[in-house]
């Protein structure tokens, strides 16, 4: 890794000494021992190995930007917070501080480590019952993100993975609702929806032929893959919650219901 997280070029050299830790926090010495000023960025970073649940193997938890003159030296404190041990506990859903050793680091970067002690902590005591097993979630122990399985994911999500296909009515229509996309309008009961989704991808293709994706783009992430929820925020209050009902029904193929839907809601809309 040639530039780890919290690097920075310098053209001072700065040395480190000194850790105490306390309750309230840390407190450390650093010396600039170049013949020139300069600033130094500390870093708080807290790990537990032995830890019943996952977390990562090493968090930033504070800093302290420091100006220093040449051959100066400064004492430095970073203090602990209500976020510098706690995690969040899945069985239990709230956060929870879990009680043990755990290793507070001092660097100029994660991957440069100048000062390091432990410090015991007293938190919660939990059975194991308060964790996911390690056996069941494996890759979120590990680390190993490519690896994770449906069933690591639904552990941590809480219930079953949503289904990625669409659920049709009937002859390749699909109830369109709140949460439908401008996508899926495709799959539509009603024209409406139907050609309002075609038109949308037909201007995107267009665009594309043109050689504008900049547009393009925009109406894919801005457009196509917008919920319908998301068309009143879109068009900044112009189409109201009411109004989507009226739209909603007209792309459920209730095209007159809709209308009169629509057009009461924007008639009430001009008289608030």
């Amino acid at each position: 890794m040639r530039f780890p997280f919290g690097y920075g070029l310098s053209y001072s050299d700065f040395s480190y000494r000194d850790l105490r830790i306390s309750e309230k926090g840390v407190s450390f010495k650093i010396r600039n021992n170049s013949d020139v000023d300069g600033k130094e960025i500390s870093q708080l970073y807290i790990s537990k190995k032995d830890s019943k649940t996952y977390r990562p193997s090493l968090e930033l938890k504070g800093f302290n930007k420091t100006l220093l003159k040449a051959k100066e030296e400064k004492e430095i404190f970073i203090p602990f917070d209500e976020y510098s041990f706690r995690y969040w506990n899945l069985k239990l859903n709230r956060w929870s501080i879990e009680s043990g050793r755990y290793l507070i680091q001092i660097g100029s970067s994660s991957l440069d480590i100048r000062l390091s002690s432990e410090f015991e902590i007293q938190g919660e005591e939990l059975d194991d019952s308060s964790f996911i097993p390690r056996k069941e979630i494996p890759s979120y122990y590990f680390g190993k993100v490519d690896d994770v399985k449906d069933f690591e994911f639904e552990k941590i999500l809480g219930h079953k993975v949503p289904s990625s296909s669409y659920s049709f009515m009937k002859k390749n229509r699909m109830l369109v609702h709140c949460n439908t996309t401008v996508n899926e309008l495709k799959y539509a009961k009603g024209f409406i929806g139907r050609l309002f989704a075609f038109s949308i991808i037909a201007a995107i293709k267009i665009l594309r032929v043109f050689g504008d994706y900049k547009n393009s783009n925009t109406l894919i992430m801005g457009v196509l893959h917008q919920p319908m929820r998301g068309l009143s925020r879109m068009t900044g209050g112009s189409i109201s919650m009411d109004e989507l009902d009226g739209l909603i029904l007209m792309f459920n193929g209730h095209f007159f219901k809709g209308v009169h839907q629509f057009f009461k809601a924007k008639k009430e809309k001009r008289r608030a």
